[in-house]
């Protein structure tokens, strides 16, 4: 019969593992990164925002409140915005088009419609659209809409992408 009693009074002995080579080894490459960084690159250069999506529509659809209280003075060195969102149509002669909205002062934002013909899925963008948005708090919400009646569209995610200086 084995004896399979085990002594825990010393370590086993390994004369491979040696610890301090391990330790130099993981915090070399880190060392290095660190090492090449600006001081600059510590802060945020991009933000994203989720606004969500929209549930599917034959007519028009107004998702109120997905991003309340937004400020562009609350971003300092604020460089752009950019609209982006993942959209598509039940029918390729139909259009499916996405608004951003400020509830605040019911009004659209300028530019930021994007529209596609697409049965699949793809991810659309705005140019940039700092100048269109002003300088007090509002309320973001999304508005989709279709070209004809009673044809599904879809808005399966939507992003406002913030770029700083």
């Amino acid at each position: 019969m084995k004896n399979y009693f085990v002594s825990f009074d010393k370590p086993p002995i390994n004369k491979h593992f040696d610890m301090k080579k391990i330790y130099i080894l993981l915090c070399l490459p880190l060392l290095l990164i660190f090492m090449h960084c600006d001081k600059e690159d510590k802060y945020i250069k991009q933000l994203r925002i989720d606004l969500g999506s929209c549930p599917q529509t034959d007519y028009r659809c107004m998702c109120s409140g997905i991003y309340k209280d937004f400020n562009i003075k609350n971003y300092p060195g604020i460089k752009s915005i950019i609209f982006t969102a993942k959209l598509s149509t039940s029918h390729p002669e139909n259009t499916c088009s996405l608004v951003l909205y400020n509830l605040t002062d019911s009004i659209r934002i300028d530019s930021s419609a994007i529209t596609t013909r697409s049965v699949d899925p793809v991810w659309l963008e705005s140019d940039n659209l700092l100048e269109f948005f002003p300088d007090h708090d509002i309320d973001l919400s999304l508005h989709l809409s279709t070209e004809y009646m009673g044809l599904w569209v879809y808005a399966h995610a939507a992003y406002l992408y913030l770029y700083m200086e």
